[in-house]
């Protein structure tokens, strides 16, 4: 077992490293409790806060006491608070018992074989990301087929009937009926046109490009059965992609243990999309092929592969050609490649390699890292003309417009506390958790003993999560709910980011190290 040494200073620094890990756990507890882990929640819950808390700490005592005292807290005062009758009792008692018990196994067995303790964290993390993802996938699909669970997405019954054309009015349902025009022998864009023109109440097909939707993910919606239920695990699939992603990235920039904290903010999100109408849009599916192209991108950056760069510009393109808003990444990743992408030079000398890292003048090296960018752009353009071309020919008579409504502080801040109904705290905390992914960011960039590649990575997802604020305080979308109410979904192009940073503003995590 580690022990905090009997100085002052040592003391103190041992609470300030116990209490960063409660107010972690704490965060964690919020995220998991009412939504992810909420089926068979108490043992699962004790469970991840107490393997956590044996992965970010340094000290035995301190994750067991922590993990114990996070447990048996938050179980009282988060909601949905425990009523102390026998089993509010039961479960109080359970949580707070196994997250010591958790936490005690995992550390015992670090201590115990320190020569393997990477090894040990990386089993550690990839169970927890197999629980998260278990939990993920098990209750939104029991919830959308059972007809007795009314915990899920849009139900099996629902999503198989065929919207009739002039019966239906959401969005959701111009999908659906969508799908099966789809199945039933209709392009891309007839069907599509089809579809909005079978609204009860409609306008005029819109005039812009933007209104109609690349063809890219209903690939896989036409390669299906025709059973429109299975948009559901298809669109689990891909959040699952960006959950793993957003492991990945926060791995890569705090350390491996950060990994499960940031795929369970992007899975507990991706629930909340997926229990609205909204799992039938492709804006999240999209941002999280995003997130795979940014984890590939900080990897590229960290081991100076021009091949994994390649693969991350090669993702990105693909998330820009399946929702169009995401080609700004590739813009945003064209600039910081002029200044700070290059991949380092191998150098046997550290010195030089910091020198390196921090060169700002184009070199010719520097070119090769700007070639990837400028092709994802060029094949970005080439294929949303061939887009527009058969938007063109496929549908005529485009005389509508949209009604987009001006932007301003008040939709750019919807956009980062909308779809956080199953986080505790609902939206609250789904704002708090960008704020914190933003200042996790921030840290990063100004951190002088940071790695300069970190840094660099850092900068792109500064950029990737603030650009898309800066526009939106000038430019709206039309989305709005039945009675008027203001809808901003284009969040979900952009809080996965976020979401997948919120444990760097607490620090790098040294336990267990950042490869594994």
């Amino acid at each position: 077992m580690t022990s905090v040494s009997g100085s002052p200073v040592s003391r103190i620094a041992g609470w300030r490293e116990w209490l960063r890990l409660g107010v972690v756990l704490a965060v964690a507890y919020l995220i998991v409790s009412n939504g992810l882990l909420f089926f068979v929640g108490a043992p699962q819950i004790a469970v991840f806060l107490g393997v956590s808390a044996a992965l970010l700490s340094r000290d035995t005592n301190g994750a067991i006491a922590t993990a114990a005292v996070v447990g048996a807290v938050m179980t009282i005062v988060s909601p949905p608070r425990l009523v102390f009758d026998q089993a509010g009792a039961g479960v109080w008692l359970q949580i707070t018992l196994l997250s010591a018990a958790a936490a005690y196994g995992v550390r015992a067995l670090r201590d115990r074989w320190p020569a393997h303790d990477a090894r040990i964290v990386r089993v550690c993390v990839i169970g927890l990301m197999v629980l998260l993802l278990a939990n993920f996938w098990v209750p939104l699909l029991v919830g959308g087929i059972h007809p007795l669970v009314a915990y899920g997405p849009l139900a099996a019954s629902t999503l198989r009937a065929v919207p009739e054309a002039g019966t239906y009015i959401l969005d959701d349902e111009l999908y659906r009926r969508f799908f099966h025009l789809l199945h039933g022998g209709q392009g891309h864009y007839e069907a599509f046109r089809d579809a909005w023109l079978g609204l009860h109440v409609h306008g005029d097909l819109p005039a812009t490009v933007t209104s109609y939707r690349l063809p890219t993910y209903y690939w896989l919606w036409r390669a299906v059965p025709a059973d429109a239920f299975l948009i559901v695990p298809i669109f689990l699939l891909f959040v699952s992609a960006g959950g793993i992603a957003a492991g990945v990235i926060a791995a890569t920039l705090g350390g491996a243990a950060w990994a499960p904290l940031a795929a369970a903010a992007v899975l507990t999100y991706g629930m909340g999309v997926a229990i609205s109408v909204y799992v039938t849009y492709i804006d999240l599916p999209a941002a999280c092929i995003a997130l795979c192209g940014i984890a590939a991108l900080l990897y590229a950056r960290r081991h100076g592969s021009m091949g994994w760069l390649w693969a991350a510009v090669g993702l990105l393109t693909l998330a820009a050609l399946t929702r169009e808003i995401l080609a700004y990444l590739l813009g945003v990743g064209a600039v910081s490649a002029l200044t700070i992408w290059a991949p380092r030079p191998k150098s046997s000398s550290s010195g030089e390699m910091a020198t390196a890292g921090r060169a700002s003048v184009i070199s010719s090296a520097d070119w090769r890292a700007v070639r990837p960018w400028v092709v994802g752009l060029l094949v970005f353009a080439v294929g949303y003309a061939m887009h527009a071309w058969q938007v063109m020919t496929h549908i005529t008579g485009r005389t509508g417009h949209l009604d987009y409504r001006q932007g301003g502080v008040a939709f750019s801040l919807t956009a980062i506390s909308v779809f956080g109904d199953v986080f505790s705290g609902t939206n609250g905390l789904l704002f708090a958790l960008v704020v914190t992914g933003v200042v996790g960011i921030w840290r990063g960039t100004r951190s002088t003993d940071a790695e300069a590649s970190a840094r660099a990575g850092r900068v792109f997802l500064l950029l990737a999560v603030l650009s898309p604020l800066a526009v939106m305080l000038v430019f709206g979308n039309p989305g709005h709910d039945l009675r008027g109410g203001l809808v901003n979904y284009w969040g979900q192009l952009f809080v996965p980011i976020a979401l997948a940073c919120w444990p760097l503003a607490f620090g790098r995590n040294q336990v267990g190290g950042s490869n594994c």
